[in-house]
């Protein structure tokens, strides 16, 4: 009966009796209560296989309204889930038959196939014909099975956690009695696992050992404390001596109430050995270092501090408050040209670039002056993340070495009789000029000389004479250069010359027009005058040429047509096209 009717039919003019008004009450009441159950009710004929009536807001989900019933079974078994249908066919079967009560979760399938989870309570029972009927309620699990199944496989993954870390890990109870171990526990003690669980410590450690272990437990159970780094050695199962860095702490139910204790150990074997190791190590530097001529010193990354050994002052001549106490004291020691390439040497071992820290830098002492140093470390200390904390080394004086490698690179690169720059440094000059030209547009003068005569001198007063008018040739050809041009020997009495930065042809002539004019002068040696004179040819980068082979060829062709127009002159490549030189060169390929 719908609300409207009930209405109609409570008035006084329906001529209905009272009980019939109430029993229609009744009824509305009823159904309107079923209607909004949360869930669902239901009636099921076992005898005729039939769903009498059914009500609840689950009806609806399943696309089902109270009109569809009566119902065959069959259509609303149609939506179980399959993998759950079997299970329910068989617990309607076990109950058709004689009074139970049986609960089940199940799945069912809502109008788009949308599976959800129920938990159905159900009762047989003989209505007043004696037939047996099912009387059910369902009502939606759906959230609490997926915050179950959150909960089994957040359990398992914690499981399955504590079973691999390869950390010996215990919980225990307040008795101090092992509830859960793990595989790297039981590995430890060499005790089967199944033999630890429910035992105490003094059935599983030495006695010394539990008695320790016991007393520990027993501390947090009374207090509540967590402890942490306890370092301790101990015989391990296997009879092996090792050290332990244990943790422990209290464990708490929801109410904040101890109810025993989780554990931890770590084997820190290796690390006690490393740093056993490291100490001897550390005596054994400084043994050896108090008979060598190496300063130490001792860099703490972590507050900025250096240290620096009694030798290291000696050799630097600091002392008392004069000696650097902080990384960036220190830092102002060294020679400003070096600093940048010296901090970039140690970050870079600091990231790892390099197995070692080494560099030549140098660093003024006390007096002021200026030393070589070979500054050479390690780092002996690291944080938990590999990164160095403390770096030990040493500085060397090697201030003589510096020389005696300048000396021999000057004379690697220079004549040795004039002191001026050889045919490997003027070659390395070239390229470097050629570079540069070419960067910024600008050209480059390239001059090849060669003393006319000279030949004579050296046949007649000898080659000391040649030799000595060779310098002082070489220190007149210094007089008239600028201060980015070159002058190199090439061997012999054959000169070559860099005139960087010419803007024409003409600037370089007028350039190598100062060097040719600057042996009018006669030249003076040993009571005697000589005169001589050169022949120049000249070349112009780009112009004449792009490469350096190229360029010291045709100043040379250059050259020995000066020689041919009659010497004391000079000739230039690009003024030589078209003559009879160029076309015979061209004619000989």
């Amino acid at each position: 009966m719908s609300h409207e009717n009930l209405k109609n039919h409570s008035s006084p003019e329906s001529g209905k009796d009272d009980m019939s008004f109430c029993a229609a009450q009744a009824e509305w009441q009823m159904r309107t209560l079923f209607d909004n159950v949360p869930g669902m009710v239901l009636r099921i004929s076992t005898d005729s296989g039939t769903i009498l009536c059914a009500a609840g807001n689950l009806l609806e989900r399943m696309g089902f309204t109270a009109a569809n019933f009566p119902m065959k079974t069959g259509t609303f078994m149609d939506r179980l889930h399959p993998e759950d249908a079997e299970a329910v066919t068989v617990l309607l079967g076990q109950m058709s038959g004689k009074r139970r009560k049986r609960r089940r979760e199940f799945r069912l399938l809502l109008s788009k196939d949308e599976p959800i989870w129920v938990q159905a309570i159900l009762s047989s029972s003989p209505d007043p014909s004696g037939a047996m009927r099912i009387d059910g309620y369902l009502h939606d699990i759906t959230e609490r099975m997926e915050l179950e199944r959150e909960l089994k496989d957040q359990l398992k993954l914690q499981e399955q956690l504590f079973a691999t870390i390869p950390v010996p890990l215990v919980i225990k109870d307040t008795n101090s009695r092992f509830l859960q171990v793990n595989q790297a526990f039981s590995d430890f003690v060499n005790i089967p696992m199944e033999k630890i669980l429910g035992r105490g410590p003094y059935e599983v450690f030495s006695p010394e050992l539990a008695e320790m272990v016991f007393r520990e437990d027993a501390d947090i159970f009374l207090t509540g404390r967590t402890e942490l780094d306890l370092e301790r050695r101990v015989k391990d199962g296997h009879g092996r001596w090792i050290w332990l860095k244990s943790y422990k702490g209290p464990l708490l139910d929801s109410r904040g109430d101890i109810v025993g204790l989780v554990g931890g150990n770590m084997d820190i074997t290796a690390v006690k050995q490393s740093e056993e190791a490291l100490r001897e190590s550390e005596e054994r530097w400084k043994f050896a270092l108090e008979g060598a001529e190496a300063g130490v010193w001792d860099m703490s990354l972590g507050d900025g501090s250096i240290f620096f050994s009694s030798q290291w002052k000696r050799m630097f001549g600091y002392h008392g408050g004069d000696v650097p106490k902080t990384i960036a004291a220190f830092r102002e020691l060294i020679h400003p040209e070096d600093l940048k390439g010296s901090l970039s040497s140690f970050s870079g071992y600091l990231e790892g670039k390099f197995s070692a820290y080494r560099c030549e830098f140098r660093l003024k002492k006390k007096d002021g002056s200026w030393c070589w140093v070979l500054s050479a470390g390690k780092a002996v200390r690291r944080d938990e993340e590999g990164r160095p904390v403390r770096v030990i080394g040493t500085h060397t004086d090697i201030t003589e070495r510096k020389k005696t490698e300048r000396i021999i690179i000057h004379q690697a690169t220079h004549d040795m009789l004039t002191d001026l720059p050889n045919r490997v440094l003027f070659v390395d000059r070239l390229g470097l000029a050629m570079a540069a030209a070419s960067r910024s547009g600008t050209k480059l003068g390239v001059a090849f000389l060669d003393l006319d005569n000279f030949k004579t001198v050296n046949d007649i007063k000898g080659h000391q004479t040649g030799d000595h008018l060779l310098v002082m040739a070489a220190e007149r050809f210094r007089g008239e250069l600028r201060g980015s041009d070159t002058v190199a020997r090439m061997g012999g009495d054959e000169f070559t010359f860099l005139f960087p930065l010419v803007g024409s042809l003409e600037d370089a002539e007028k350039a190598a027009s100062r060097i040719l004019r600057s042996l009018e002068a006669p030249f003076r040696i040993d009571g005697s005058s000589f005169s001589i004179s050169a022949s120049i040819g000249l070349c112009l980068f780009p112009d004449d040429g792009e490469d350096p082979e190229t360029l010291m060829k045709r100043t040379d062709m250059a050259m020995y047509e000066a020689k041919r127009q009659g010497k004391n002159t000079i000739r230039s490549w690009g003024r030589l096209q078209g003559t009879a030189l160029i076309a015979e060169l061209k004619r000989k390929g």
